[in-house]
């Protein structure tokens, strides 16, 4: 796991320096979450997933390879448009008091059948869901998925096939 404590005396541009380091700073959010099934964890880890692809973008601008790996990045989204439109719709709604395209969220045990069983912190406690069509998701699932994503894109052994 990256070290993420402040140091003496370290300038740089900015807190994160690049994509790997800002997906480094979710998974660290999400395993948290994790282990506590705590809200603010969770609302943090959303936070920076979404802004994960300005990241990536950020990054591609500097290399052909990292213009090949934002491309990837496009089509692995595409392929889960549904997903990201509706968890780019929840992070979006958590900065903002009112909310006009947010999905349902409810709360409620996490279920075997669910399909995100495997990628929550399913237990005794309740965690966050939240309706994507007929099916419902957890965040935490949603999130694990797409760090992922982001993980596989950033990948040198990844081909374009």
């Amino acid at each position: 796991m990256a070290d993420f404590r402040i140091k003496r005396q370290t300038k740089r541009d900015h807190i994160v320096e690049d994509a790997r380091e800002m997906i480094a700073v979710a998974r660290e959010l999400l395993d948290a979450h994790m282990k506590t099934n705590s809200k603010a964890q969770l609302i943090a880890a959303c936070l920076c997933v979404n802004h994960l692809k300005d990241w990536l973008w950020a990054d591609s601008q500097k290399t052909p390879e990292g213009a090949q790996r934002f491309e990837r990045l496009l089509a692995a989204l595409a392929k889960k448009e549904l997903e990201w439109e509706a968890f780019h719709d929840i992070a979006n709604g958590l900065k903002h008091p009112l909310r006009s395209k947010v999905p349902e969220f409810f709360t409620d045990l996490a279920e075997w059948e669910d399909d995100d069983w495997w990628n929550t912190a399913a237990g005794d406690d309740p965690i966050w869901f939240v309706m994507i069509g007929d099916n419902r998701r957890a965040l935490s699932g949603l999130c694990t998925g797409f760090i992922y994503d982001f993980e596989r894109c950033l990948s040198p052994a990844q081909t374009d096939s």
